[in-house]
Protein backbone atom coordinates (compact mmCIF):
# COMPACT_ATOMS: atom_id res chain seq x y z
CA UNK A 1 0.00 0.00 0.00
CA UNK A 2 2.64 2.54 1.00
CA UNK A 3 2.89 5.14 3.70
CA UNK A 4 0.23 7.86 3.67
CA UNK A 5 1.01 11.41 4.69
CA UNK A 6 -1.46 13.41 6.77
CA UNK A 7 -2.89 15.12 3.68
CA UNK A 8 -3.46 11.92 1.76
CA UNK A 9 -5.25 10.38 4.74
CA UNK A 10 -7.47 13.43 4.94
CA UNK A 11 -8.32 13.38 1.24
CA UNK A 12 -8.92 9.64 1.33
CA UNK A 13 -11.36 10.05 4.21
CA UNK A 14 -12.99 13.03 2.47
CA UNK A 15 -13.54 11.14 -0.79
CA UNK A 16 -14.89 8.13 1.10
CA UNK A 17 -17.33 10.51 2.79
CA UNK A 18 -18.41 11.92 -0.59
CA UNK A 19 -18.93 8.41 -1.97
CA UNK A 20 -21.02 7.55 1.09
CA UNK A 21 -23.17 10.65 0.55
CA UNK A 22 -23.59 9.84 -3.14
CA UNK A 23 -24.83 6.35 -2.29
CA UNK A 24 -27.32 7.78 0.21
CA UNK A 25 -28.50 10.67 -1.98
CA UNK A 26 -32.04 9.78 -3.07
CA UNK A 27 -32.29 12.22 -5.98
CA UNK A 28 -30.78 12.23 -9.42
CA UNK A 29 -29.31 15.73 -9.08
CA UNK A 30 -25.79 16.12 -7.80
CA UNK A 31 -26.10 19.75 -6.67
CA UNK A 32 -28.93 22.16 -6.07
CA UNK A 33 -29.97 24.28 -9.02
CA UNK A 34 -32.21 26.78 -7.24
CA UNK A 35 -32.40 27.97 -3.67
CA UNK A 36 -35.06 26.66 -1.34
CA UNK A 37 -36.48 30.01 -0.32
CA UNK A 38 -39.85 29.05 -1.84
CA UNK A 39 -40.54 25.61 -0.35
CA UNK A 40 -43.71 25.06 -2.35
CA UNK A 41 -42.00 25.86 -5.68
CA UNK A 42 -38.94 23.64 -6.06
CA UNK A 43 -38.41 24.50 -9.72
CA UNK A 44 -36.12 21.97 -11.38
CA UNK A 45 -35.28 20.29 -8.06
CA UNK A 46 -37.06 17.21 -6.79
CA UNK A 47 -38.98 17.58 -3.55
CA UNK A 48 -36.64 17.35 -0.57
CA UNK A 49 -33.52 18.39 -2.46
CA UNK A 50 -33.78 22.13 -1.81
CA UNK A 51 -32.52 23.87 1.27
CA UNK A 52 -29.40 25.23 2.85
CA UNK A 53 -26.73 22.53 2.80
CA UNK A 54 -29.26 19.87 1.86
CA UNK A 55 -26.55 17.24 1.51
CA UNK A 56 -25.63 17.52 5.17
CA UNK A 57 -29.20 17.98 6.37
CA UNK A 58 -30.02 14.71 4.65
CA UNK A 59 -27.60 12.87 6.93
CA UNK A 60 -28.87 14.44 10.16
CA UNK A 61 -31.33 17.22 10.82
CA UNK A 62 -29.39 19.88 12.72
CA UNK A 63 -32.15 22.49 12.55
CA UNK A 64 -33.68 21.10 15.77
CA UNK A 65 -30.53 21.73 17.82
CA UNK A 66 -30.42 24.93 19.86
CA UNK A 67 -27.65 24.10 22.35
CA UNK A 68 -24.93 21.52 22.84
CA UNK A 69 -26.92 19.56 25.43
CA UNK A 70 -29.51 18.71 22.73
CA UNK A 71 -26.94 16.40 21.11
CA UNK A 72 -26.81 12.91 22.56
CA UNK A 73 -23.47 11.76 21.10
CA UNK A 74 -20.40 12.99 23.00
CA UNK A 75 -18.30 13.15 19.81
CA UNK A 76 -20.87 15.27 17.97
CA UNK A 77 -21.27 17.48 21.04
CA UNK A 78 -17.53 18.19 21.06
CA UNK A 79 -17.59 19.02 17.35
CA UNK A 80 -20.56 21.33 17.94
CA UNK A 81 -18.72 23.09 20.77
CA UNK A 82 -15.58 23.54 18.64
CA UNK A 83 -17.57 25.19 15.85
CA UNK A 84 -19.49 27.22 18.41
CA UNK A 85 -16.25 28.70 19.80
CA UNK A 86 -14.60 29.42 16.41
CA UNK A 87 -15.99 32.99 15.99
CA UNK A 88 -14.80 34.01 19.45
CA UNK A 89 -11.41 32.36 18.99
CA UNK A 90 -10.83 34.13 15.67
CA UNK A 91 -11.94 37.50 17.09
CA UNK A 92 -9.73 37.23 20.16
CA UNK A 93 -6.93 35.76 18.06
CA UNK A 94 -7.06 38.79 15.77
CA UNK A 95 -6.98 41.25 18.68
CA UNK A 96 -4.20 39.47 20.55
CA UNK A 97 -2.33 38.81 17.30
CA UNK A 98 -2.30 42.53 16.49
CA UNK A 99 -1.10 43.28 20.01
CA UNK A 100 1.67 40.67 19.96
CA UNK A 101 2.83 41.26 16.38
CA UNK A 102 2.95 45.03 16.93
CA UNK A 103 6.08 44.39 19.01
CA UNK A 104 7.79 42.14 16.49
CA UNK A 105 6.49 43.26 13.08
CA UNK A 106 4.79 46.67 13.39
CA UNK A 107 4.87 47.17 9.61
CA UNK A 108 2.81 44.00 9.07
CA UNK A 109 0.33 45.09 11.73
CA UNK A 110 -0.02 48.54 10.16
CA UNK A 111 -0.70 47.01 6.74
CA UNK A 112 -3.18 44.55 8.27
CA UNK A 113 -5.08 47.34 10.03
CA UNK A 114 -5.21 49.49 6.89
CA UNK A 115 -6.44 46.52 4.80
CA UNK A 116 -9.00 45.65 7.44
CA UNK A 117 -10.29 49.24 7.43
CA UNK A 118 -10.64 49.12 3.64
CA UNK A 119 -12.39 45.75 3.88
CA UNK A 120 -14.83 47.14 6.41
CA UNK A 121 -15.42 50.27 4.30
CA UNK A 122 -16.21 48.15 1.22
CA UNK A 123 -18.46 45.91 3.28
CA UNK A 124 -20.40 48.93 4.58
CA UNK A 125 -20.75 50.35 1.05
CA UNK A 126 -21.87 46.96 -0.29
CA UNK A 127 -24.49 46.46 2.42
CA UNK A 128 -25.70 50.07 2.19
CA UNK A 129 -26.10 49.84 -1.58
CA UNK A 130 -28.20 46.69 -1.37
CA UNK A 131 -30.22 48.01 1.54
CA UNK A 132 -31.11 51.17 -0.41
CA UNK A 133 -31.92 49.25 -3.61
CA UNK A 134 -34.12 46.78 -1.74
CA UNK A 135 -35.92 49.66 -0.04
CA UNK A 136 -36.55 51.29 -3.43
CA UNK A 137 -37.84 47.98 -4.83
CA UNK A 138 -40.18 47.53 -1.88
CA UNK A 139 -41.55 51.05 -2.35
CA UNK A 140 -42.23 50.39 -6.06
CA UNK A 141 -44.31 47.27 -5.42
CA UNK A 142 -48.02 47.94 -4.91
Amino acid sequence: MGVHTGYSKFFLAFFQFLIKIKRQWPHRLAWLRTLGFHPSNTGSNPVGATGFLAIFVMIKDYSEISKASDISSAKERRIYRVFETLPGITSLGTLFGVLIFSWFRPDWVAIFIILFCFYYLFKICYLSFYQVTSYIRMKKKP
